[in-house]
């Protein structure tokens, strides 16, 4: 289900397989797989903080037969030294990641000047949380929306998952709001 709604939901804002996407905390490839799959070679990158977790990746990928996408999976607890890509893409990443590994994300200039950075969030505040070994973090709106300004990035908020299509059963990431950041035109 995760991995359809997240295809669905970037081809629903304009992806085609001539983007170049940034996974934000690709993981497993989870959504990376249908990604991969979708996109011309060579437009997929991952990044991820955990080696041992895009060791699975690429063990996931071999299986997958995806290989000759030549997909680049990158370790890094911080933005890659990257830039002009059409689509960035965080699902249920931001909300893990300290203030300042997020504001560095918004100031790396990863986006191409009609590119568009996706993350769901959790907004407002919450006791601190943890999962998997990663705090869960609620943020205000305001404070997403200041970081971007610093960074020249435009803040929208589409609404929470459920109306989007992401109906898990698990109230708190159905109802995570997802914000699109984009390059100040």
């Amino acid at each position: 289900m995760k991995r359809r709604f997240q295809i669905g939901f970037l081809r629903s804002q304009g992806l085609e397989p001539r983007h170049r996407l940034l996974d934000i905390g690709c993981g497993t490839l989870r959504g990376g797989i249908a990604f991969i799959d979708y996109l011309e070679a060579g437009h997929y990158v991952g990044v991820d903080s955990r080696p041992k977790v895009l060791e699975e990746a690429r063990q996931e990928l071999a299986e997958s037969g995806l290989e000759p996408k030549e997909p680049e999976l990158v370790c890094s607890s911080g933005p890659p030294a990257m830039s002009g890509f059409d689509y960035a893409w965080a699902f249920s990443t931001l909300i893990h990641m300290p203030d300042e590994i997020v504001q560095a994300y918004l100031q790396a200039g990863l986006l191409g000047a009609e590119g568009a950075l996706y993350a769901n969030v959790l907004l407002g505040e919450s006791p601190q949380l943890e999962w998997s070994g990663f705090p869960v973090i609620w943020r205000p709106l305001e404070l997403y929306e200041e970081w971007a300004g610093k960074a020249g990035l435009h803040t929208e908020s589409l609404g929470p998952l459920h109306e989007l299509g992401h109906r898990s059963g698990a109230e708190e990431g159905d109802s995570s709001v997802m914000l699109r950041f984009s390059p100040r035109r």
